[in-house]
């Protein structure tokens, strides 16, 4: 009667130890070229002496999630509202509505008329759905 649970709790151990390995239980990720190619195989170089294959792996930029700014940054001045969805901030100035994206919350408040530095963004998604999405470099109370 004992064998059946000490049997189930030596899998469970087997298993998270197998979980814990450094590649997470699988196969290490290896560039395609590095084991299928002919020239991945070790061959000699002008010297004589072979050559060993490069076998790390591609190196992955996450997709959409950062942006470098544009070389020029854009200014608005204008009154910041709140959006219709909660913790939204509205800039409505002279040439457009913009939803404001970082920035300093102390002067990014309701009602407060303020000059905005930054871009616009591109590829990004929000809950907000008001305006060009405007990333803040800097703000500060309009004069």
């Amino acid at each position: 009667m004992r064998i059946l649970p000490l049997c189930a709790a030596a899998v469970a151990v087997a298993a998270l130890l197998a979980a814990c390995g450094p590649t997470g239980g699988t196969a290490p990720l290896v560039s395609p070229s590095a084991t299928s190619s002919p020239s991945a195989s070790t061959s000699p170089s002008a010297s004589g002496s072979p050559s060993t294959p490069a076998t790390h792996p591609p190196i992955r930029k996450p997709p959409g999630r950062t942006q470098p700014p544009p070389a020029a940054l854009e200014s608005h001045q204008g009154t910041v509202t709140n959006g219709v969805e909660g913790g939204c901030l509205i800039l409505n100035a002279a040439d457009g509505k913009f939803e404001l994206i970082g920035g300093d919350r102390t002067v990014l408040r309701a009602n407060a008329k303020v000059v905005v530095h930054g871009y616009r963004t591109k590829g990004k998604m929000s809950h907000c759905m008001q305006g060009t999405m405007f990333q803040v470099v800097s703000a500060q109370p309009a004069s």
